[in-house]
């Protein structure tokens, strides 16, 4: 059972966003169009995505993509912020899968 509630006007509320990854927010790597490159995993009903050696030193994660080294992480991400954009000005990302082979948008 979860404890009582505190009368109105007094206690505090904790309002912590939730872990990346949860309540509807993307990980990290989608949020900075990361691409893990390391071998799907079987989980049984589904295959996870992992990353490689390389991808886990230069963005401080492990295997399953979960932050480990902050400052490490923080590099990697900043300089990412600083990389050209895959995007060009006006236009759309190129097809990533076998599945985004259309576009949206008004013909040109």
């Amino acid at each position: 059972l979860l404890p009582p509630l505190p009368p109105l006007g007094t206690g505090t509320v904790d309002m912590k966003p939730p872990p990346v990854g949860g309540g509807g927010i993307p990980p990290w790597w989608i949020q900075h169009r990361v691409q893990p490159e390391g071998p799907e995993r079987d989980m049984g009903t589904w295959n996870a995505t992992t990353f490689t050696e390389e991808q886990q030193k230069k963005f401080g994660c492990d295997v399953n993509g979960t932050i480990v080294d902050l400052e490490q992480f923080s590099k990697a991400i900043a300089a990412l912020s600083t990389s050209p954009s895959p995007v060009p000005p006006g236009g759309q990302p190129a097809a990533t899968s076998a599945h985004a082979t259309t576009s949206i948008g008004p013909p040109m």
